[in-house]
């Protein structure tokens, strides 16, 4: 009895710890064509992920608090923002200074970028 209570409190602590895990896509434009080889760096986390030939960009992290800042680099000056709750696409448009935050292609909210 023992043994099957220890597996069912190490399963459980398994799911928990698989549960943290998100994944964020992330689209990067500039005057409406994808923006290749951009950073996006999640501040405290020392984490970077980089845009490819499409400007986009999977974030994978396995915690993330809401006030948690992420920098899109480029060859300006760093964009700043932060993550939207429940979105799983990111949009930013850097010449109209736009960021959309999407859930299952369902536009979510939309912002001013701040640089």
């Amino acid at each position: 009895m023992k043994k099957i209570l220890f597996f069912l409190l190490l399963i459980s602590q398994f799911g928990f710890s698989q549960s943290e895990e998100r994944s964020v896509n992330i689209e990067v434009y500039i005057m409406n064509e994808p923006l290749a080889g951009a950073s996006v760096y999640i501040k405290g986390n020392n984490s970077t992920f980089i845009t490819d030939f499409n400007g986009k960009a999977i974030l994978n992290f396995d915690k993330i608090y809401s006030d948690s800042i992420f920098e899109l680099r480029f060859m300006g000056s760093p964009v700043k923002f932060k993550l939207y709750k429940n979105c799983n696409l990111i949009k930013i448009k850097i010449n109209s200074k736009k960021i959309e935050y999407f859930f299952d292609d369902k536009l979510l909210k939309k912002k001013k970028l701040k640089t």
